[in-house]
């Protein structure tokens, strides 16, 4: 193991960063971008449901996603991106948001999903 990486290992364990399994805690980490509760009414996103990873196998437990989307439009714009990767909250700033996704899956007959630019349409709004 490079030096550097044990370097980092020691200082995060002596500063309590750490977790059980070296898993970073998505949850707390979006309360301190949102200064405050993620979960609270006023909050514009919610928990995407992929806490058993069935919406993307290569995303994290917890994928927020826009409040106003229902669970077939996230499970449908999945559908339409490589990967199921949908975009969802990656960094969250008053001033602007970060989302990370995959391409769509456009083909060479450059398809559209109404579906996948509704759910983009709600991420603009918020």
């Amino acid at each position: 193991m490079p030096e550097s990486i044990m370097r980092w290992q020691e200082l995060a364990l002596a500063a309590g960063d750490v977790g059980s399994s070296w898993e970073l805690n998505l949850s707390a980490e979006f309360d301190r971008q949102f200064s405050g509760s993620w979960q609270s009414e006023a909050c514009e996103f919610r928990d995407g449901g992929n806490s058993d990873f069935s919406l993307c196998d290569t995303y994290p437990k917890l994928v927020l996603v826009p409040k106003q989307a229902s669970a077939e439009l996230v499970s449908k714009c999945a559908d339409f991106r490589s990967k199921r990767r949908l975009p969802c909250l990656s960094w969250y700033s008053p001033n602007g948001c970060i989302y990370r996704c995959s391409q769509p899956m456009t083909g060479v007959l450059s398809q559209t999903s109404p579906d996948d630019e509704e759910y983009v349409g709600l991420l603009r709004e918020v």
